[in-house]
């Protein structure tokens, strides 16, 4: 029971980053708790690709997944 929990929080967590890199909000990512939609979402966030340069969230292809854990 924890432990699914924990990784439905990770799940949405990553695919709120990825929603992100797209310049979408991060909310999206609750779509993924809808049956069905989910998938398609996911589907979708596999084949967006992300967007070159500044956004509302940051440098996206300038800024590494590790540098971004480590800088924090």
């Amino acid at each position: 029971m924890i432990g699914t929990i924990v990784q439905i929080f990770f799940i949405l967590s990553l695919t709120a980053r990825r929603f992100h890199d797209i310049g979408e909000s991060g909310w999206f990512s609750l779509l993924m708790i809808v049956p069905y939609v989910g998938l398609i979402v996911c589907v979708f966030l596999i084949i967006m690709r992300g967007i070159d340069g500044e956004n509302n969230y940051g440098t996206l292809k300038e800024r590494g997944f590790w540098e971004d854990i480590l800088n924090k």
